[in-house]
C-alpha cells in the first residue's frame, strides 16, 4: 500500500518503476491512478493484482471510478502491511514484525514456544536425550521415558548391542541403537560374516573388460586385458596422452588406440593430408586469414576470394548483422544490446499468442519507445523528452 501523498514533494518527478509491484486497487488506491493521470507520469506497465475483478488492469488506463472498496479486505493481504494482524502470540505474548513478513513473538513470564504457546516446567528444554520423553513429577521434578535402545537417568546411554553379538571369522562388532553390525575380514560376507567369497566364479567375478580373475583366498586380483586398468580392470586408459594428431586435428580416446578428428578439409590417419587448396596455395590461401564474424570461411573451387557462409540469423558479406531471432516458450524475452551501427533500424514482429495484454518491445531510459498489446491493439507510445507521451492505437 502506498499513502497518498507519498510523492508530493517530488515536483520533477516523471516515470514510475512501479512494474513488479502487485497493486491491491481498491478505493485506497485511487489517488495514485488519478495522480498519474494528472501529472503526467510514467508508470510503466504497473497492474492491479487485487482484487479479483481488478486483475490484469493497467494502472495507467483504468477509470478512477474503478477503484472502488467493496466488502472486508482479506487477513493475507492487511498481513502484508502487518505480518502482527492477527495476533498470532498467545498467552499475552507480544509481537514484534521483522524482516520479510515475517515476526517474532516476546513471551510473558512462564511461558515459551514460537507462539508463546508453553508453560514453562520441569520439561523446558527438554532434558531428555536420544528423543526420550519427558513427563512431569511433583515438587519441580521430571522422568525421561526412553526409546528402545537407551539407558539412564535422561536416555543419555546406548545400550550396547555387541555384548551378545554372533560374529565369525575374526570380525568385528559395531555397536548401533538396538542393533549391531558385523564388519567382515577380507574375503568373508554375510551377517555374521559367516560366508566365504566365491572369488572368481561365475556368480561372483569382480574383474571387467575380459579381465582374468585369480584367487588368492583372502582376496583376488585382475589382469586386465591392454587398454584398461585399475583394481577390477573399468579404467579405459586414455591413449590420446600421447597422439600424433596434426594440423588442429582433435583426438578421439578408444580401446588402446585413437581416432584423430580432422578439421576442415585435412584427411588422413592423423591429419597429415593437407587440404587440396592449401597445397596449391600454402601462404596464401585466403581463408588463413579470413575475418568472418559468425560463420564459417568457404574458398570456392578455382576462386582466389572466399565467402562467408553465415549461422542462422545472420548476415552480410561477413556475417556482422543479427537479422532475426525467435523463442518459443511461454514467459521467455529476448534482451539485446544498444544499437551503435546505425541511428535507425528496422524491426518487425512476428507473434501468435491468446493474451489480450503484454509488452511486444521496450527500448530506452528516460526517451522510451514502448510496443504493447492493449485490449487485443498495437499500442506505441514514445517520449522524446517532450511531455505528454506520445500514444499511437491500432484500427484493429
Amino acid at each position: 500500500m502506498i499513502p497518498e501523498g507519498t510523492f508530493v514533494d517530488l515536483h520533477s518527478i516523471t516515470h514510475l518503476a512501479l512494474g513488479a509491484n502487485p497493486f491491491y486497487c481498491d478505493c485506497s488506491l485511487q489517488w495514485l491512478a488519478d495522480w498519474v493521470k494528472r501529472d503526467y507520469v510514467e508508470p510503466g506497465i504497473a497492474r492491479c493484482a487485487e482484487p479479483h475483478n481488478m486483475r490484469d488492469k493497467l494502472l495507467l488506463t483504468t477509470p478512477s471510478s474503478a477503484f472502488q472498496c467493496k466488502g472486508r479486505v482479506s487477513y493475507d493481504i492487511l498481513s502484508k502491511c502487518n505480518a502482527c494482524f492477527t495476533f498470532p502470540c498467545s498467552n499475552n505474548g507480544e509481537c514484534e514484525p521483522i524482516a520479510e513478513r515475517q515476526y517474532h513473538c516476546r513471551c510473558a513470564p512462564g511461558y515459551h514456544g514460537q507462539h508463546c504457546q508453553y508453560m514453562i516446567d520441569a520439561c523446558y528444554g527438554n532434558p531428555c536425550r536420544n528423543a526420550g520423553t519427558c513427563k512431569v513429577l511433583e515438587e519441580g521434578r521430571f522422568s525421561c521415558h526412553c526409546p528402545a535402545g537407551f539407558t539412564g537417568d535422561r536416555c543419555e546411554s546406548n545400550i550396547d548391542d555387541c555384548l551378545s553379538n554372533k560374529c565369525e571369522n575374526n570380525a568385528s562388532c559395531v555397536d548401533l541403537v538396538q542393533a549391531y553390525q558385523c564388519r567382515c575380514q577380507a574375503g568373508f560376507m554375510g551377517e555374521y560374516c559367516e560366508t566365504k567369497i566365491p572369488f572368481c566364479t561365475k556368480e561372483y567375478n569382480p574383474c571387467r573388460n575380459g579381465a582374468r580373475c585369480v584367487d588368492h583366498f583372502t582376496h583376488y586380483t585382475c589382469e586386465c586385458v591392454l587398454g584398461y586398468s585399475g583394481d577390477n580392470c573399468t579404467v579405459n586408459i586414455d591413449d590420446c596422452q600421447s597422439n600424433m594428431c596434426q594440423n588442429g586435428g582433435t583426438c578421439v580416446d578408444g580401446v588402446n588406440d585413437y581416432v584423430c578428428k580432422c578439421p576442415g578439409d585435412f584427411a588422413g590417419k592423423f591429419c597429415e593430408i593437407a587440404p587440396m587448396v592449401a597445397m596449391l596455395y600454402p601462404q596464401t590461401s585466403p581463408c588463413q586469414h579470413h575475418d568472418c564474424k559468425n560463420g564459417i570461411c568457404f574458398q570456392p573451387m578455382g576462386s582466389s576470394d572466399y565467402i562467408c557462409k553465415c549461422a542462422p540469423g545472420y548476415s552480410g558479406k561477413r556475417c556482422e548483422y543479427l537479422t532475426s531471432l525467435s523463442f518459443v516458450h511461454n514467459n521467455s524475452f529476448v534482451e539485446l544490446e544498444p544499437l551503435r551501427t546505425k541511428p535507425e533500424a528496422n524491426v518487425t514482429i512476428m507473434f501468435s499468442t491468446e493474451q489480450e495484454n503484454g509488452v511486444l518491445l521496450y527500448d530506452g531510459q528516460n526517451e522510451h519507445l514502448a510496443v504493447e498489446l492493449f485490449k487485443g491493439r498495437i499500442r506505441v507510445s514514445y517520449d522524446l523528452g517532450n511531455y505528454p507521451v506520445s500514444t499511437m492505437y491500432s484500427i484493429v
